[in-house]
């Protein structure tokens, strides 16, 4: 193998490398907005269902 083939072969590991590792920090960012976005979504029901059986009694 040639130093240029064995330079390229450098750069493609190293890019595929960053692509994994960008594709893996873009799936924590979604997962934690989803459950950001979901907790705050469910703190309103928790309230409601709380108040409603209060002012029920």
């Amino acid at each position: 193998m040639g130093p240029d083939n064995r330079e390229w072969l450098e750069g493609a590991r190293l890019i595929s490398i960053g692509v994994a590792a960008a594709v893996v920090s873009a799936g924590l960012v979604i997962g934690v907005g989803r459950a950001v976005m979901i907790d705050d979504a469910d703190r309103p029901v928790a309230r409601a269902e709380i108040l409603i059986p209060a002012s029920t009694r």
